[in-house]
């Protein structure tokens, strides 16, 4: 049901305008001008801006298993609509593949959407949709992202919108149709053209099939964020998603700061001491992982494996009235 056909296109992460992108892919091309095809090979010309860190790389598959070792290729080849880009593996940080659906599943995911559209999620037929497309599993999460725009119906939305988290995982796992490369000068989208990859194991030379392939992981990845909690966010509002997931397990650190007034009452992240409701501080700042697992205050400062997988989320512990200022929590992790 997987396929790594499709069509090719270069996404920056979160461009703000076209022209930042071209200005990127300059100082790509400055940096690095082996890196575009014909030229000099960039494995002899392109330094690492930083020295790499020692150790085997981790390969994911789509199954689920990994393999620990040496990736033997010394480059990897990304079509992208600038062209074909050659990347030494020495600057890699993490290569992650892209899922599609065959040409056959996805025909027959269009099929069911629709059927779910004009049966309804109540009825029988209705059901009986949702139960084949939860059966084309993971890969079949891109397309659903797409289908949702089209879908009218807001009952049907709703449900699609279901079946995409249940069928996400809730951890960082990569879900879309093109490929990543994350590099040590910029993070680049599009179609890899290597069939299959060797690597060195306990075991001997393996080469694995790219189609076979869900990550390549040569060095820890550092994630920071930082998120503003505000009026807007209380707890009988709407918390503020942030859109990163983290898998059970995890270690992350979580750092509160700023202020904030309520009726004229001035607090930190820890709440007002003088003031609790439902036997909490009044103004303290919670969070979660996932949309229904129990608030817990955040205090000074959380280090430490997550206890659940799912979604950060954030709120201020206030019921409805005049509250200003604004929370501060950067977070922290590293993952392979």
């Amino acid at each position: 049901m997987i396929s790594r056909t499709g069509p090719s296109r270069l996404s920056f992460l979160a461009p703000r305008t076209w022209a930042r992108v071209c200005l990127l892919c300059l100082a790509a091309v400055l940096a690095a001008p082996s890196l575009l095809l014909g030229g000099e090979s960039a494995a002899a010309t392109a330094a690492p801006v930083s020295k790499r860190r020692d150790g085997p790389a981790t390969v994911e598959l789509a199954g689920g298993e990994s393999i620990v070792g040496k990736v033997v290729e010394k480059e990897i080849v990304v079509e992208t609509i600038y062209g074909t880009l050659r990347v030494p593996f020495e600057e890699v940080i993490q290569v992650r593949f892209g899922l599609e659906l065959d040409g056959e599943a996805a025909l027959r995911l269009k099929q069911l959407v629709a059927e779910l559209e004009k049966a309804g999620v109540d009825s029988e037929e209705g059901k009986k949709s949702i139960g084949e497309i939860r059966e084309l599993g993971v890969a079949a999460v891109p397309a659903l992202r797409r289908a949702r725009q089209r879908i009218k119906k807001d009952d049907v939305r709703a449900r699609v919108e279901e079946i995409i988290e249940e069928l996400h995982p809730g951890d960082d796992t990569y879900v879309d149709e093109e490929d990543q490369i994350v590099s040590e000068r910029f993070t680049m989208k599009g179609q890899i053209v290597l069939d299959r990859i060797r690597i060195e194991s306990i075991i001997g030379t393996i080469e694995v099939p790219c189609r076979d392939l869900r990550s390549i992981t040569l060095r820890e990845i550092e994630l920071k964020k930082t998120w503003k909690i505000g009026p807007e966010h209380i707890e009988t509002a709407a918390p503020l998603a942030t859109g990163v997931k983290v898998r059970r397990g995890q270690k992350i650190s979580l750092v509160p700061s700023g202020t904030m007034s309520y009726q004229g009452y001035m607090f930190g992240p820890a709440g007002m001491s003088n003031w609790t409701w439902n036997g909490r501080q009044m103004g303290c700042l919670q969070w979660r992982i996932g949309g229904s697992g129990p608030w817990q205050i955040l205090g000074a400062k959380f280090e430490g494996p997550a206890p659940a997988a799912g979604e950060l989320q954030f709120c201020v512990h206030l019921t409805g009235g005049t509250s200003e200022g604004e929370f501060a929590v950067a977070f922290k992790t590293r993952r392979r």
